[in-house]
């Protein structure tokens, strides 16, 4: 909701460049749906996609939104940053750990409405920094999560080398 209502915040010309692409399902689909119907906002809602069809979809997006008011880890921001895609997210505990804001991605507080519409009207301004931003925020995505950060370690966590 806080997504919606931030590009909502935006002046009618921003708001007429944005289109919101929804991935995945939740519990509050249905009323999310009925927030973007009533609020006029140009959003698609693609439900489950194999992880093919979602790498194809993202490619197309120009600006990718995690305004969660909570995430474990986030992953989803991290696939798209791995993607090139300037990120933004809410400041979940988490996205702290591999978005620099303003270096590789932006971060803006819990249901800061004003402040998100404030972030994406930058991305529109400012394509030349929005791409830096995303081209930082892959080379961090892949310098963070490499196989020798993750894989490797968590292979030698549980007391095996995969071999």
């Amino acid at each position: 909701m806080t997504l919606v209502s931030a590009i909502n915040h935006l002046p009618s010309d921003y708001k007429k460049l944005v289109r919101s692409d929804f991935y995945g399902e939740g519990n509050q689909e249905k009323l999310l749906q009925h927030k973007v119907t009533v609020s006029n906002i140009n959003a698609h809602f693609f439900g489950h996609l194999s992880q093919e069809t979602l790498v194809q979809e993202l490619s197309y997006c120009s600006l990718s939104v995690l305004p969660s008011l909570f995430e474990g880890f986030g992953l989803s921001a991290i696939e798209t940053m791995a993607l090139g895609i300037p990120t933004i997210t809410s400041d979940f505990e988490a996205s702290g750990l591999y978005i620099l804001d303003g270096v590789n991605g932006n971060r803006f507080p819990t249901h800061d409405v004003s402040m998100l519409s404030d972030l994406i009207r930058w991305h529109i301004d400012n394509p030349n920094k929005s791409a830096e931003l995303g081209l930082n925020g892959r080379n961090t995505s892949r310098e963070m999560f490499n196989a020798n950060n993750t894989y490797r370690k968590y292979l030698k966590l549980i007391g095996t080398t995969g071999d």
